[in-house]
């Protein structure tokens, strides 16, 4: 054949291997979905979230230690003697009642000192001790044990709460009676204390059943506080407790 009838071949990939493209390996290459980054965006979110909570929650801790958080003085030094006197004096008298019978009249005898010791202070004492501190109207002291009995915080009281400023007066009424009819019995049963030979042994002896019921009284009121300041305690998230030990609450 002529020459111009020569024709060279074109050198293609497939006819010649030296000249095969390159190929990119795809072997490492991972496509994520979107949904599967949304899903590592909020957990990232999250996780931050939760970190800045847990630094925030330590310094609140960190603060509360050494004392930065504000507080306040509430009860006085005579408040707090009485409170826990008055719960030692009265677990004593309610434990021995009858025997021994010498226990059990000291321990009414520091009852009854306690509660006419409290009803001048609530009259001269200091600001939170006083009743017209802590007397709320009933509406006010409805609304307070509603908000409390279905755990909605309500406003918040620095001194008694108006639940709480009832259940001081019932407490020392209750208590008072106790006294009276326990002084009562002593003296006409026994002929001996303050009231001996005002009242016959009938009267002592028909008194005594109405001290047990003033007794049982007060310490069904004993239990409902306790409740109320275990309730108040969560739902003001307050240690209310410890506010009577040291006479500090926060602001």
């Amino acid at each position: 054949m002529g020459r111009l009838g020569y024709h060279r071949p074109a050198v293609t990939s497939a006819s010649c291997p030296l000249f095969l493209p390159k190929r990119t390996s795809t072997r490492h290459v991972r496509f994520v979905p979107r949904s599967e980054v949304g899903a590592q965006s909020e957990l990232l979110i999250f996780i931050k979230a939760i970190g800045r909570r847990l630094v925030q929650t330590i310094a609140m801790v960190k603060a509360d230690q050494a004392g930065v958080t504000s507080r306040v003085y509430i009860w006085d030094a005579f408040v707090r003697l009485f409170h826990w006197t008055l719960v030692l004096s009265f677990t004593v008298a309610y434990l021995t009642e009858d025997d021994p019978l010498t226990v059990h009249v000291w321990a009414g005898y520091v009852v009854g000192a306690l509660i006419v010791a409290r009803i001048v202070w609530g009259f001269v004492g200091s600001s939170r001790a006083r009743f017209s501190d802590f007397l709320y109207k009933p509406t006010t002291t409805l609304r307070y044990v509603r908000d409390l009995v279905l755990f909605r915080g309500g406003e918040r009281h620095l001194g008694h709460s108006p639940g709480g400023g009832y259940m001081v007066i019932l407490l020392l009424v209750v208590l008072a009676a106790t006294v009276v009819t326990g002084l009562i019995v002593y003296g006409g049963d026994q002929q001996a204390g303050p009231l001996a030979g005002m009242f016959t042994e009938e009267t002592g002896e028909a008194m005594e059943e109405w001290h047990e019921i003033f007794a049982n009284v007060a310490l069904a009121l004993i239990f409902v506080h306790i409740i109320a300041v275990i309730l108040a305690s969560f739902v003001y998230r307050e240690n209310l407790v410890r506010a009577m030990v040291s006479g500090y609450k926060r602001l």
